[in-house]
């Protein structure tokens, strides 16, 4: 298996991509359904619907078009993470549900970003 260093990975947004970025995550969620019946000594439980959400941070530009293309409350949004400049990682619709911008003195402006998928996301390495 390969390994891959932090500071290579990237954002695309359907094709373009986020410029100043300076790290993503992507938590996948899978929700429990007990079933347990009467009679069992112990409780059980099946594997339901799955969910997965992410996060960006970057340096803010007003001028990048990869930044510009992630609206807060943007209807679907074709999302692809990258371990380096050409493995995906994962891929996914997205809807952008908050940005965050800060500020301080000594500091880059920065801007975080989160995501909510919607539907499946794909690429999953570790599957």
């Amino acid at each position: 298996m390969a390994t891959y260093k932090g500071d290579g990975g990237l954002l695309k947004v359907g094709t373009t991509t986020v410029g100043e970025v300076l790290g993503w995550s992507v938590e996948q969620q899978t929700d429990v359904i007990e079933d347990t019946a009467m009679g069992d000594t112990a409780k059980t439980f099946v594997a339901g619907l799955t969910s997965w959400t992410g996060s960006c941070e970057a340096i803010l530009s007003d001028s990048d078009a990869g930044q510009l293309l992630l609206d807060n409350g943007s209807s679907q949004t074709d999302l692809d993470f990258y371990f380096d400049s050409t493995t995906s990682a994962y891929k996914g619709n997205a809807i952008v549900t908050n940005i965050s911008s800060s500020a301080s003195i000594g500091d880059m402006m920065k801007v975080s970003i989160t995501f909510q998928g919607t539907g499946a996301l794909t690429t999953d390495p570790w599957s």
